[in-house]
């Protein structure tokens, strides 16, 4: 991601047309498409296409920022119900891309670069990504069964005496932690007769899927938790 010393967040404005907004970075094209927008937009803007889903620009614009700059710091001061409805939404989204598109495809480099392995090292690195697997499936089942439900009860003014938003946060975990160990694993402990080529694929895949994981927990940290405490203080 960028430093915002290099190029200035205000550069996403209503105006700006979609095309410009993945010129600007392509990693949005991703966002684009949890949202449900389709390549063939034409000259459609920023502020025509969050209208024509319903959607808060400038929670969209935010999000885009999130997922451009690694210093940046979301604020939800100005936000509100409405915006909590949509950030809940994105997460869920983004929840089903991680599970329908980017594990399947990091899995299936997964597999090609373990058939280069020993089989030894093969076994070990297969059996500690499907355990990272089974832990990524149980953090996103916890949010869709608790979390999620809870949140959607708030906003329709219905409170648990059973749980709160400071629930999750205190045993929020990092599920992106474990991927770093992996990194380690595949760069620095392979034998060296593991295919370079299908080693820089997998890295490939986890980098970004790492990066992407970040933003996901930023979102929770500095919009989703907050949001839900100010609705259940007001309540």
């Amino acid at each position: 991601m960028k430093n915002r010393s290099d190029m200035n967040e205000n550069i996403f404005s209503p105006e700006m047309k979609l095309g410009e907004l993945i010129d600007t970075n392509y990693r949005l094209l991703s966002i684009l498409s949890r949202l449900g927008v389709r390549l063939g937009f034409g000259e459609m803007s920023v502020e025509q296409m969050c209208r024509q889903r319903g959607l808060p620009t400038e929670l969209f614009l935010m999000i885009c920022r999130i997922y451009t700059f690694d210093d940046y710091a979301p604020l939800y001061d100005t936000f509100g119900r409405e915006e909590l409805r949509h950030i809940v939404d994105y997460l869920k989204t983004s929840h089903r891309y991680y599970s329908d598109y980017v594990i399947p495809r990091l899995s299936g480099e997964m597999d090609a670069m373990i058939e280069s392995c020993d089989r030894l090292h093969g076994k070990v690195l297969k059996r500690f990504f499907d355990d990272y697997c089974g832990e990524v499936a149980n953090h996103f089942a916890y949010e869709e069964n608790t979390v999620f439900p809870y949140v959607d009860g708030l906003l329709k003014g219905i409170r648990s005496s059973e749980y709160s938003i400071g629930s999750f946060e205190d045993n929020h975990s990092d599920i992106d932690e474990k991927l770093s160990d992996m990194k380690s694993i595949i760069m620095k402990y392979l034998p060296e007769n593991t295919l370079t080529e299908q080693r820089n694929d997998v890295l490939f895949e986890i980098y970004r899927f790492e990066e992407d994981l970040k933003c996901h927990t930023l979102i929770e940290n500095r919009l989703l938790i907050p949001l839900v405490a100010k609705i259940e203080r007001e309540s």
